[in-house]
Formats: C-alpha cells, sequence, structure tokens
C-alpha cells in the first residue's frame, strides 16, 4: 500500500521514504511512537546519475534504468524485511523532466511492484515550506513578523519562495540545479561568470514583489538542500533539523576560502561526497548572487530535506497548515493580473455559503471546497488579457501558473471549473472537459454550476449579498436577501447562469427577499 493511498497514518506507525533524485536514490525506514517522536530505522543510499542523461539528451537511458529497477529491487526487499506497508517513493527534477518518465514508472512497477509518483515543483514546495516554517518559527520567534526569500537548492532545479510575514505568497521552479551547470557546459568550462549569466537569463528578480527589489523591507535569505548544508558546513555544521543563522560577510569568508580549490581539492581537504563537491561553488554563487541584488539582512539556514518534508508531511495530524498559504497565494496571483479583488472575495464568499449547504446532501469533500474557494479567488485573472471570452483566457493563465498547494490534476480542475463560470456549459467538443476522468467531470460539473450561480449574484460587483443566507427546501435552492435596493439585473442573470446548477444538482434556484431586521 502507498501512503497516498490511505487518508492519514496515526501514530504508532513504520513507513518508508524513497527519494530519486538526479545523482543518486536513497531510502529511509523509520517509525513514528504515540507520542508522534521519529526514530529512524535504516538509511540507504545509491549513487546514480539519472540528471546527466536527462540534462543533456531529455530522456533517461535503457542502462540507467535498469541500474534503477536493480536499486529499487533492493530497496523493496528491505521494505519487506522491516515488514514496512506505508511508503512514499518520489522522483523529482531528472525523472520529472525527462520524455520517457511514464516508461521508467511503469518498468519499475512491473520488476520491483513499487508506486513512484513524480514529485512536482508545487507539492515539493508544500511539504518544503511547511516544515521550514515550522522549524524557523522555534528558533527565530519574530518569523512571523519579516519577509523571507527562501531557496531549495538541488542539483537539477531549485524552488524559490517568497513569504510575507510567516505566509507563502508565491513559489516558482527553475532549471538552475547546481549539478546542472556542469552536465551542460562541462567541469572546466563553467565559471562564475557563467553562472550569474544564467542566473540572469531566468530573469528571476523580476517575478518578486518590488518590495524585495526595492528594499522597503529587509529580507532573510533562507538556504536548503544538501548543497547549502555542505556549503556552510566548511564553517559550521548542520545537524537535523537544526537551524543556524549567518551573517552575510560569513558566507563571504567561506566563498573566498573555496573560490581557488578544485572539486578534488575540496573532497580533500573537507571530506565532502563527490558530488557535493561539485555543487557547493554554484550554490554559494547562487546564494551571493542574492545577496547582492535583493535588501538581505541575515542568512537563515535549516538542517531540513525533502526527505524529512516527507516524513514530517505523512506523520502531521489534524488540519494542512499550507491552506491558508494557498488562498494568499491565490490572491497573489490575482493582484498580478489586476483582478477586482472585492468582486473576487464577494463571489467566494457565495460560492462557499451554498457549498457549505450542499456538502452533505451531494457528498462534496472538504478539498472540493478548498477548489472552491480558489476557483472563486481566481475566476476573473482572464480579463488582464481581454475582457471578451476572459473565462478561456482565465482557463489558460491558472493552466500555466505555479500554484504550490495544488497537485497538478488540482490545479487543472481550477481551471476548468474558471473555464465555465460562464457562457457555454461543458460539451463533449470541449478538449479540456472531455480529457477528464470520471469523478473529475462530475466535480468540475458541480463546482463551476456554484461558481456561476455566485457570480450571477454579483454581477453588478456591489456586494449586495455579503449577507445573503442559504437554505434548501424540497427540491429548491432559497437565496433569503435583505432587500437594500432593486434585485432585477441579478434575477436575470440567475436565470441565464443557473442552467448548470439546475441540471447537476436538480434543485430550482429561488430569491427571497427580507425585510433587514434591525
Amino acid at each position: 500500500m502507498t501512503i497516498s493511498s490511505i487518508q492519514k497514518l496515526k501514530p504508532p506507525f513504520q513507513a518508508g521514504i524513497i527519494d530519486i533524485g538526479a545523482h543518486s536514490v536513497r531510502l529511509e525506514i523509520f517509525q513514528i511512537d504515540k507520542e508522534g517522536n521519529e526514530e529512524t530505522l535504516e538509511r540507504l543510499s545509491q549513487n546514480l546519475n539519472l540528471g546527466y542523461d536527462v540534462f543533456r539528451r531529455g530522456e533517461i537511458s535503457s542502462k540507467n534504468m535498469n541500474l534503477l529497477c536493480d536499486i529499487l529491487k533492493e530497496f523493496a526487499q528491505k521494505l519487506d524485511e522491516y515488514g514496512v506497508s506505508y511508503y512514499r517513493a518520489v522522483a523529482t527534477s531528472a525523472v520529472r523532466e525527462a520524455f520517457n518518465r511514464d516508461i521508467l514508472i511503469n518498468r519499475v512497477k512491473v520488476s520491483t511492484g513499487l508506486n513512484v509518483e513524480i514529485l512536482e515543483p508545487s507539492e515539493e514546495t508544500r511539504i518544503l515550506f511547511t516544515l521550514m516554517r515550522q522549524q524557523v518559527r522555534k528558533a527565530i520567534p519574530d518569523f512571523d513578523n519579516i519577509n523571507a526569500l527562501a531557496f531549495a537548492i538541488g542539483s537539477g532545479s531549485m524552488l524559490i519562495m517568497f513569504s510575507e510575514n510567516g505566509k507563502l505568497m508565491f513559489g516558482e521552479s527553475a532549471a538552475l540545479g547546481t549539478v546542472r551547470f556542469f552536465d551542460e557546459f562541462g567541469r572546466y568550462e563553467l565559471n562564475p561568470d557563467k553562472i550569474i549569466d544564467l542566473i540572469d537569463s531566468y530573469d528571476l528578480k523580476a517575478r518578486f514583489p518590488e518590495s524585495c527589489i526595492k528594499g522597503e523591507k529587509p529580507l532573510a535569505l533562507i538556504g536548503m538542500g544538501a548543497s547549502v548544508r555542505a556549503l556552510i558546513g566548511i564553517k559550521q555544521k548542520i545537524s537535523e533539523m537544526e537551524v543556524i543563522q549567518f551573517e552575510p560577510s560569513e558566507l563571504h569568508c567561506i566563498m573566498d576560502e573555496i573560490c581557488d580549490l578544485t572539486p578534488e581539492e575540496l573532497v580533500t581537504k573537507f571530506h565532502i561526497p563527490d558530488v557535493l563537491a561539485l555543487s557547493i561553488k554554484p550554490c554559494g554563487h547562487i546564494l551571493s548572487y542574492f545577496l547582492r541584488n535583493m535588501n538581505c539582512s541575515q542568512l537563515i539556514f535549516p538542517g531540513i530535506s525533502t526527505r524529512s518534508a516527507l516524513i514530517n508531511d505523512m506523520s502531521r495530524t489534524g488540519k494542512d497548515p499550507f491552506e491558508e498559504d494557498l488562498i494568499f497565494i491565490a490572491e497573489n496571483i490575482g493582484q498580478k493580473y489586476n483582478y477586482e479583488a472585492d468582486h473576487a472575495k464577494c463571489v467566494t464568499a457565495i460560492s462557499l455559503k451554498i457549498f457549505d449547504k450542499l456538502q452533505k446532501i451531494y457528498g462534496l469533500s472538504n478539498r472540493a471546497r478548498m477548489l472552491l474557494q480558489v476557483a472563486g479567488l481566481l475566476h476573473d485573472v482572464g480579463r488582464f488579457v481581454d475582457t471578451r471570452k476572459h473565462h478561456k483566457h482565465s482557463h489558460y493563465l491558472i493552466s500555466n501558473a505555479q500554484i504550490p498547494g495544488l497537485t497538478d490534476r488540482e490545479q487543472n480542475l481550477v481551471a476548468v471549473i474558471v473555464r465555465y463560470h460562464r457562457k457555454a456549459l461543458p460539451r463533449t467538443s470541449h478538449l479540456e472537459y472531455t480529457s477528464l476522468p470520471p469523478e473529475d467531470k462530475v466535480k468540475v460539473s458541480k463546482l463551476a454550476a456554484i461558481l456561476r450561480v455566485a457570480d450571477a449574484l454579483d454581477r453588478a460587483h456591489q456586494d449586495k449579498f455579503k449577507n445573503v443566507s442559504v437554505e434548501v427546501s424540497s427540491n429548491r435552492l432559497l437565496l433569503k436577501i435583505p432587500v437594500y435596493e432593486d434585485l432585477s439585473i441579478e434575477s436575470v442573470y440567475l436565470k441565464k447562469k443557473g442552467d448548470l446548477f439546475r441540471d447537476v444538482f436538480g434543485l430550482k434556484i429561488r430569491l427571497e427577499e427580507e425585510l433587514h431586521k434591525l
């Protein structure tokens, strides 16, 4: 059984994490006791350079597929020895970018019985940021009052996160992995200037809020990843889950110390593994670049990894703390496209009121509520492109955004829900709808139906219905609204846009005016 196939693990339990990276494959078997304490039972690691294949040729060679299957057979046997039923096997940048990744995943399944999932950047951002914030808050109680740029620097890619007052505002992935530089350009052709040129080519600064560039508020620069830990470890070792702080000058001293050393000399002098010896200079140049170009006043280094973030996510109980961040991210995307915030929030609030009345009756999940909330906030972002056909433009913008907290499947669902918030209903001629599995078609129809009703009620963009009350009575959805002014426009649009709602839920929609009670 994979970890993704169950709702939640309750302590005590044993589980396994398999991490298929760009240059190594790792297994960790651990247990969580009744108090939630974690104990590692066994760790295994094998070097395998999948990144060399993908970053240069775009595919994983048959030879490396066979080697990976051999390694994973050993890991599967180890899971069996411990009697571990719950595991999560994830593949990051190298497999994620390979055009033959589906063939690889199938071959692994056939030869080892293991289910490997692609850890998409949005999911990796969610779990890393959640654990990072949790640990940094313990070490720096003032973390929720500062703004921060956080980087998870890997060998194949880099995750970039910006948070305000402890809340994630956006997260993106860039193909700026440390060892990727060597795989693309060669060990002896890469130099600091070329690394800076590569960073500049991504125009990362343009993606940050203006406050970062203008220096309105000092930033904390947070670095994560094995290469970061190896670089900082030259001066001070970071133990697992520890958080240390540096002055910018301390990083400069480390860079001065290693600037003239070859990777071989770094291995000898600092006892650093070969792959990390290749990584630490590019990693240092990336951190130095942002120190120079942003108003960064402090450096923070949490000793966390993708593996520890996966374990934390697996063992967490209660509500997902990232759900609040997801709403902030959606609002930030709306601001990026100059959305009308009051209208978006009004439509969202009405949508959720209707949803809450229908949830138990029609078997709607809490996660579906979250998807509707994001769709409500973003339904009109397509107006940034063109008011005409803006529902289609919204679909495109959402489909191509990076939204941490949503899986690729969920992000596609939000985009399709928004696609149908106005105009045509879902049709078999619409590829974005017909390509969905049956259960997702039903979910889209239900949530789009609710969104259409809510959007019709705020047609005038005057927030008339913020105090609407919702009731389900017999075969009707009753919307009771205090009488403030004429509702004829809303009634017309409700009749036009309520068609999908009536078809999906079998309920007629009725507006009921009632005297405002003082």
